[in-house]
């Protein structure tokens, strides 16, 4: 098998971009596999509606069963499926494959390989099956959010978060800290998207030069 190593960078919305999964992807790749080449494939589709085709992720996983990759890396293993048994199901049969699927945000469950066999491969694949739950129940909470938001509109309430609700000047210290967006909407638990809070940020920043 070609040393080739395929990134699947994805998000649900229109609002997300995938390309802010690229850079954190490309550099797992440069540290931990360094292959002869690297191919990046990109969508915005939902991984929750079974009746959905993500095409490009098809293509991927038709190409990489005919021997085109021997590593597939994303940003979080979410990223292939919201669905506990799917998300399990696809790495099981990649690795039957000699396909190693790799994931930015789990990285500790590689460490896991260095157990003694067979305790490698049984606490792989239960650590693999709680990922994937959480991934499940992540994205039920976050349904719930959008299902409520959207029914405060319908009443004419106010939709999301007022600009005065997010806490800027702790946002802005989490990044001197060196939190990324991401790190600091789990953090602070904010119902915005990251792109919302990459502008209001930005915003706050230019603000604070002027004064």
């Amino acid at each position: 098998m070609t040393d080739r190593t395929a990134v699947y960078l994805r998000t649900s919305t229109e609002d997300q971009d995938p390309e802010n999964q690229r850079e954190d992807c490309l550099n797992f790749v440069e540290n931990k596999i360094d292959p002869d080449e690297v191919e990046v494939f990109k969508e915005k589709e939902t991984a929750w509606n079974k009746s959905r085709k993500r095409d490009v992720f098809e293509e991927l996983l038709d190409r990489a069963r005919k021997g085109e990759f021997s590593h597939i890396v994303v940003w979080d293993f979410d990223r292939l499926y919201r669905l506990r048994k799917k998300t399990v199901r696809i790495v099981k049969e990649m690795a039957s494959r000699d396909i190693e699927i790799h994931s930015v945000n789990q990285q500790w469950l590689e460490e896991l390989h260095n157990i003694p066999s067979p305790w490698d491969e049984i606490m792989f694949n239960l650590m693999l099956q709680i990922v994937g739950w959480m991934g499940e129940e992540e994205s039920r909470k976050r349904s719930r959010r959008v299902k409520s938001a959207y029914q405060r509109k319908k009443n004419k309430e106010e939709w999301g978060r007022s600009k005065a609700d997010l806490p800027m000047k702790r946002i802005h210290q989490l990044k001197i800290d060196g939190y990324s967006y991401n790190d600091i909407l789990e953090e602070l638990e904010l119902d915005v998207d990251r792109s919302t809070l990459c502008k209001r940020y930005n915003r706050f920043k230019e603000k604070k030069i002027e004064a």
